[in-house]
């Protein structure tokens, strides 16, 4: 029994050393700018949060006591997180923090609504300070075009067309953009607790970026449904963003992306191609279409409306509320306060409130 257990011994040292020498060679590839970022902080690596609101712990990514390797105590293997962040690993056992063995880079994975997602560590992104010769090109980019519009009054027509015509090319990838900076600013906070609260991540990104909570939600909407969905070099530069609110509005009944690949084919073709006349378009299905008829009052009803992304519908009965939710894209009729389908001529008003 001696000699087994002698020899399990000898196999587990034999085990430990390789590890060991695997992770010191996997160490000895990190750069040492990248060391200094682990270490030399004053938020957390993981989350971001400032060690003033809580306490800085060092962390051994690669666990400390797995082989027992004094390796472990390098610089290379080591991050400054917060407290939270290290009790979510060792304690809750709710956080993971890694590097991979094959790009190097640190990882995090959490916990989510019973499933492990995968993230980029707050040291990861990219600095202000980092990001200064893009941030000075985008801002002189605005005294460029100042100083144009001091010029404008003496270029001739058709310098004027084109000029205006450029000025909306960048609208739409500006729109494009802000669009998705919406969308990743509100992945980042939509995390409460181990589950993922949408609205939570969509009111902090608005209380962030200074603007309302239905234009995020309807912006980061658009985003989603459109933007995500294309290659990036496709933007359709040449439509403005109330083009692209009417195709995500009526994604329920024509393709959005279609909708716009023929409304700027349009817009291309007709400057004066505007985005009433789009919405009217996506109704009639385009020339090779069908019309899309919208739900309308069987009594001939003529205020029946339709939500938008934004509106909040609470059905009621006999006075009790039923339900409240978002009710994007229901039909009703605004002066009976009555769900389309559900109009007749025996039911009465203020069934519904949608704001």
């Amino acid at each position: 029994m001696g000699n087994d257990v002698m020899i399990q011994a000898n196999v587990l040292s034999v085990e430990y050393s390789a590890l060991g020498a695997q992770l010191s060679a996997t160490l000895n590839q990190i750069p040492f700018a990248e060391v200094v970022e682990q270490l030399d902080r004053d938020t957390c690596y993981i989350c971001g949060s400032e060690f003033t609101v809580y306490a800085a712990n060092k962390h051994h990514i690669e666990n400390r006591g797995s082989g027992g390797s004094g390796l472990r105590d390098v610089d290379t293997n080591q991050a400054l997180i917060c407290n939270i962040c290290h009790n979510q690993i060792h304690g809750k056992g709710v956080l993971r923090f890694y590097r991979d063995t094959e790009d190097l880079k640190l990882w995090y994975e959490k916990m989510v609504d019973g499933e492990w997602i995968k993230r980029v560590p707050y040291g990861r992104f990219k600095k202000s300070e980092l990001l200064g010769d893009t941030l000075n090109i985008a801002q002189s980019f605005s005294g460029w075009l100042n100083q144009q519009r001091k010029e404008m009054s003496m270029w001739d027509d058709r310098a004027l067309v084109e000029k205006y015509h450029i000025a909306e090319t960048t609208g739409s990838l500006l729109f494009a953009t802000q669009c998705q900076i919406i969308h990743i600013l509100s992945a980042r906070r939509e995390l409460v607790n181990g589950t993922s609260s949408k609205r939570v991540g969509m009111e902090d990104t608005a209380k962030l970026l200074g603007i309302s909570y239905p234009t995020a939600r309807l912006r980061h909407a658009v985003y989603v449904s459109i933007f995500s969905k294309v290659p990036e070099e496709q933007t359709w530069t040449f439509l403005t963003p109330e083009f692209f609110y009417a195709a995500y509005r009526s994604k329920s009944f024509f393709d959005p992306i279609e909708a716009l690949n023929q409304g700027e084919e349009r817009r291309l073709s007709n400057r004066n191609y505007s985005a009433s006349q789009f919405k009217e378009d996506i109704l009639m299905g385009f020339p090779d279409g069908e019309r899309n008829t919208p739900a309308t009052c069987p009594y001939t009803c003529k205020h029946c409306q339709r939500t938008d992304a934004d509106t909040t519908m609470t059905l009621y009965r006999q006075g009790v509320i039923l339900g409240s939710g978002a009710a994007e894209g229901i039909w009703y009729c605004a002066v009976k306060k009555k769900l389309a389908h559900d109009l007749g001529p025996s039911e009465t008003c203020e069934e519904l409130t949608a704001r």
